[in-house]
Formats: structure tokens, sequence, C-alpha cells
């Protein structure tokens, strides 16, 4: 499963094989320090798009970090955000982006919880 770690930015398009369209995010430079910002551009013409969540815990009580991913769908197949472990965003497990142009920005809010503002 491929890793999206040490950037600020990535696009990332989609092949068609579910195994291959499966992300981890890891917002945390070679040092381990949390990334203040990570934008994931998301290209699912050609299939969904699994993007997982680090779990909070990692982020060791600093939450100044904000995940922003937009799907670029061509309003075909969505992507879908996971958590790890037991974190929510919100009361969901998951989010998911349907539409071209819909864009999440996530940040950790407490030891458990995601917040999201999702933008259509």
């Amino acid at each position: 499963m491929p890793t999206i770690s040490g950037i600020n930015f990535k696009n990332v398009v989609a092949t068609g094989v579910a195994l291959d369209d499966t992300y981890d995010l890891v917002p945390f430079d070679a040092a381990g320090k949390a990334e203040q910002f990570l934008i994931v551009e998301v290209d699912s013409t050609l299939g969904v798009v699994t993007l997982n969540l680090p779990e909070i815990v990692n982020f060791g009580g600093v939450y100044n970090t904000a995940i922003k991913i937009v799907a670029t769908t061509g309003a075909t197949n969505d992507v879908d955000i996971v958590c790890a472990g037991s974190d929510l965003i919100g009361s969901n497990a998951t989010l998911t982006l349907s539409g071209d142009g819909t864009n999440a920005i996530l940040t950790p809010v407490s030891t458990l919880a995601w917040s999201a503002i999702v933008s259509l």
C-alpha cells in the first residue's frame, strides 16, 4: 500500500486496481515532526480511491496539522477517507467525497477526533 509522507502536496491518480488505489497518509517529516499542511489532489476517474488517516495519537497532543483533500472525480468515483484505530470524523469512521471539486479540510482536535470542513 503506497504511503504519502514527508511532503506538502501530492497528486494521486486512480489506477482502477483496488489495492493500488489505497494510500496511507503520514503527514510527518523525516524527523517525525508533523507537517502543518498537506494537500492531496485525487483523480478518481478510473476507480474509487481510499485515503487512510494516521492515528491521532501519533501527533503527540500537538494538533496544528491540516490535511486538505480535493476530489477531481469527473463525477465518476468516490474518494473515501478512513480513520485509523478508534478515531472518528465527527461521529463517523469514514468520510466520502463524491463529485468533482468536492473537498475536505481535516484537523485533529482531540486524542480520538478529527474535525472536517467539507465543501461541495
